[in-house]
């Protein structure tokens, strides 16, 4: 289904998103980092799903629910089920064997990456909107810094952002920019060579364009999209198409 609403990254300093509801669109920050930005996204989408005015979303260091703004929170919750849906959660969460009462820092993150959104995002989506994550075990995993799990992760890359890939990544896009690392099984192989390769295991995108990693033991093949560092303009154009698989070229 096409909902017809324009989406651009600009260069917003001040401000997470924007939601027009004259002009049907939404702008985000290319400042702010691609899971969080995500979010927003969703965040943005939920406004028009409930009708709600023009506004602009500023910056803020959480998404903790505020009942003295029920329709951000509705908006979140919004987002947060359309990224992140209970169903999809739970049965990433089984096919790794991961429970949600013992999970570690380094799990959350490797499913933040493959929900696309951001550790402190999924750990409180996980914690307010799904309550399958206590309140201590959220407070725990909040004070672990994502650069330092990217630190421990992939100690040869000083990358600002890190998507982690296991074997259990189904066929959603693993989506980076220019200059972030993809961290992924050994063996895995990045068909049209967007990814500089620094280990056995590990990479940068080093080009904009889309791909496949391909080799995977589970013989799925999920597409890499890699668009530019900073991009600015319409969403829809941010992967370029001189490396698309999709081309017939």
């Amino acid at each position: 289904m096409h909902l017809k609403i324009h989406v651009s990254i600009e260069h917003l300093s001040s401000v997470e998103g924007i939601w027009c509801r004259e002009k049907k669109a939404i702008v985000l920050s290319s400042l702010r980092p691609a899971g969080r930005r995500a979010f927003t996204c969703a965040h943005e989408l939920g406004h028009w799903h409930f009708d709600h005015g023009t506004r602009a979303d500023e910056l803020v260091s959480t998404r903790t629910p505020d009942r003295n703004q029920p329709e951000e929170n509705a908006a979140n919750q919004f987002a947060g089920h359309l990224l992140m849906p209970p169903c999809g959660v739970a049965s990433t969460l089984e096919t790794r064997k991961w429970s949600p009462s013992k999970l570690t820092a380094v799990q959350a993150y490797a499913l933040a990456s493959y929900f696309g959104v951001s550790y402190a995002g999924f750990l409180g989506h996980m914690c307010y909107a799904l309550r399958s994550l206590e309140q201590s075990a959220f407070e725990k995993l909040s004070e672990v810094e994502p650069k330092d799990l990217r630190k421990h992760l992939c100690p040869e890359l000083s990358a600002p952002n890190l998507i982690v890939v296991d074997e259990h990544w189904l066929s959603r896009p693993i989506d980076l920019e220019v200059g972030d690392a993809l961290m992924f099984p050994s063996g895995a192989i990045d068909s049209a060579g967007l990814i500089e390769c620094r280990s056995r295991n590990s990479g940068v995108a080093s080009a904009a364009g889309v791909s496949q990693l391909t080799n995977l033991s589970s013989g799925r093949t999920p597409l890499i999209r890699v668009a530019e560092s900073g991009f600015r303009g319409y969403a829809q154009f941010r992967y370029p198409t001189h490396n698309n698989v999709y081309s017939d070229s």
